[in-house]
């Protein structure tokens, strides 16, 4: 946990699993044992760092279901925290049918308690394709209705979390509702770990998700005047027709003019001259049509993080490209225009704009 700064771990099959004196001394360890001679490796836990303020919510638990709830802080926003399993051999009523029922009452209680988000992760043993998945079990299906209902994100690396001599699946999954979903970066397994399994190799793979705590809501705007776009007949009619009016008020003083000055020139940029708003995205290279491609891109990258499937991907990735080829062909059209009225005078002055916009270390 400390080798990869991580801040909190989901457990699935932990049986009667006890930890080492001593080794999530910065941790708070949540188990719930369900563990039986019938069933020796039933049993969740959550290990959570002391930073994130966890506690369990034992009115969340239930029986029958293998789950264990803690509900934590980040950046000052309560969220709820699941680890859950479902044996592949339960019964449909205390298998994933009765896991989802359950998860909904959790959704219901973060609404009723004002909790900003809700993230489960589990060892669903269910298999679709829309998880990365190459087959299709009768639990992927539920579980993929139940999503594409209940309208919650589903976060997968889309590569096999189980393996085994004869292959494996994917079946270790995130569910998450709420506005953390926007702050999920890409999931990754850890495909260097021991399992300790022996020969032939079977068992999970860790599944590392990274949430980008620190992601700020939005990018800061300001308004600048948008001289390209200003009515330079009307703002000069305007000063000229407001200088010749003051002369009949004959102002002795200078200072007393210059300030007259002033405010007649600031009431005729006022009038005459629109405001633009000012964000990451203004540079002078900057087009409408890169405009609307962020937005597509920005609108594909939520539907990707909501339902991570094949074809939401592929989606993403092509308006990634289409706006990389837009925006590499508006800034070497904006270059040349520049380079070629350009001359010895003003090269300095170029290439300290240029480095502004790009960076220095930027290539053609």
């Amino acid at each position: 946990m400390k080798d990869n700064k991580l801040s909190g771990i989901a457990i699935q099959e932990t049986g009667s699993w006890t930890p080492l004196p001593g080794l999530f001394c910065t941790s708070k360890i949540f188990q719930n044992d369900m563990s039986s001679s019938i069933s020796p490796l039933k049993g969740v836990a959550l290990i959570l760092e002391n930073n994130l303020q966890p506690e369990k919510l034992d009115m969340l638990q239930r029986e029958n279901i293998d789950s264990v709830w803690c509900q934590i802080k980040l950046n000052g926003k309560r969220i709820i925290i699941g680890s859950v399993y479902t044996s592949p051999t339960s019964s449909r009523t205390d298998g994933l049918k009765g896991l989802l029922d359950h998860i909904n009452e959790v959704r219901e209680y973060k609404k009723k308690h004002h909790f900003n988000s809700i993230v489960v992760y589990g060892d669903f043993n269910a298999r679709n394709q829309d998880w990365g998945d190459h087959n299709l079990n009768e639990r992927g299906k539920e579980l993929a209705k139940f999503i594409e209902k209940e309208q919650m994100a589903i976060c997968s690396p889309f590569d096999m979390t189980f393996v085994c001599e004869n292959g494996g699946s994917v079946i270790d999954l995130v569910l998450a509702e709420g506005p953390i979903t926007s702050k999920f970066g890409m999931q990754w397994l850890d495909k260097e770990t021991e399992l300790f399994s022996g020969a032939p190799i079977r068992g999970h793979l860790p599944v590392i998700q990274s949430i980008n705590v620190n992601m700020p809501e939005g990018q800061a705007t300001a308004k600048k005047f948008s001289w390209d776009q200003a009515n330079w007949k009307e703002w000069s009619l305007y000063i000229e027709s407001h200088l010749q009016d003051g002369q009949s008020t004959l102002i002795n003083e200078g200072y007393a003019r210059w300030n007259a000055l002033l405010k007649t020139i600031q009431d005729a940029n006022r009038k005459y001259i629109p405001l633009k708003t000012v964000s990451i995205h203004s540079k002078p290279y900057w087009t409408s049509n890169l405009t609307q491609l962020a937005k597509d891109l920005q609108k594909a990258r939520s539907v990707f993080t909501n339902r991570s499937t094949p074809n939401n991907k592929a989606i993403f990735d092509k308006n990634k490209q289409e706006l990389k080829e837009e925006l590499t062909k508006e800034k070497n059209s904006w270059i040349r225009r520049r380079t070629e009225s350009m001359n010895i005078k003003n090269t300095t002055s170029f290439w300290r704009k240029y480095k502004k916009i790009f960076g220095a270390n930027h290539g053609w």
